[in-house]
């Protein structure tokens, strides 16, 4: 055979092979619509979040926003394609559906393990703009249910302070459109309302320098995935500085909080 014929060929299928694990890559990649990191569930109807009782049957609810609330704080780990398990940070337990029900009125619970067969769903966009739906991802259905059509969460007749139930997916339902926002970006009392406060960045020793007329007592810095990268706890200070030396350059969110006030800014690391 040609000798360049063979180089031609093998050259060939080494871009194939290159080409091929680029669009494998790619594709993982914008399935994860969601990074791994802790988030708080929230729902525009009645400006609440997603929480769960703190014993007995761990039902999912809608409450006011409280971020200080870890019953109220939710992480996401990604299991591939657009799949999560979502885990309550207050209760260390897993979200699923009570008794792998897939019919309609299913009973979200946070009282599951890890491992169990029915604590998997996907999250996809919804017709809100940065709204998403949580769809069952699992077909292994108790008691006769089917999961066809699929069902996703719904808050219970739309009510303020109501269960989240499974039904019908419909992306246009409000019911159903959540955003998964980083927690402290849904203060009710801003602390920037009642407070001066002054940040500048020194790019050469990568420091985040703040000024306050209020007392901080911490400051924690979430990249723009949702993940917690620091937290610095102060004793009621009113002026330090965030180390940022041990984090990349790029765009974070910073929230400042002094009682029962926050408030989070954005600041550019370079």
């Amino acid at each position: 055979m040609n000798t360049n014929y063979k180089k031609s060929k093998m050259s060939f299928n080494v871009k194939l092979c290159f080409w091929a694990a680029c669009l494998l890559i790619s594709t993982n990649t914008i399935a994860q619509i969601i990074e791994d990191g802790t988030y708080q569930i929230y729902n525009s109807v009645h400006a609440e979040v997603m929480t769960t009782e703190t014993g007995d049957d761990y039902d999912a609810f809608m409450t006011a926003p409280d971020e200080t609330n870890d019953f109220q704080l939710w992480s996401f780990v990604h299991q591939g394609n657009d799949i999560y398990k979502i885990e309550n940070i207050g209760s260390g337990n897993t979200l699923g559906i009570n008794d792998g029900w897939c019919g309609q009125f299913g009973d979200v619970k946070a009282n599951f393990m890890d491992s169990a067969s029915n604590v998997e769903f996907k999250v996809s966009a919804a017709d809100a703009e940065d709204t998403y739906v949580f769809e069952i991802a699992f077909t292994e259905c108790n008691f006769g249910s089917v999961n066809d059509p699929v069902k996703a969460f719904d808050i219970q007749d739309g009510a303020s302070g109501a269960e989240i139930q499974t039904f019908d997916v419909d992306v246009a339902n409000p019911n159903q459109q959540f955003e998964i926002v980083i927690p402290g970006t849904l203060s009710n009392e801003s602390f920037e309302e009642a407070t001066d406060l002054v940040m500048y960045y020194n790019n050469i020793g990568r420091k985040l320098n703040v000024n306050s007329n209020q007392s901080i007592h911490k400051i924690v810095v979430y990249n723009l995935g949702g993940k917690l990268v620091k937290t610095v706890n102060l004793n009621n200070s009113q002026e330090t500085s965030i180390d940022f030396n041990a984090l990349d350059n790029g765009l974070y969110l910073v929230q400042f909080s002094s009682g029962n006030r926050s408030h989070t800014a954005k600041v550019v690391i370079y």
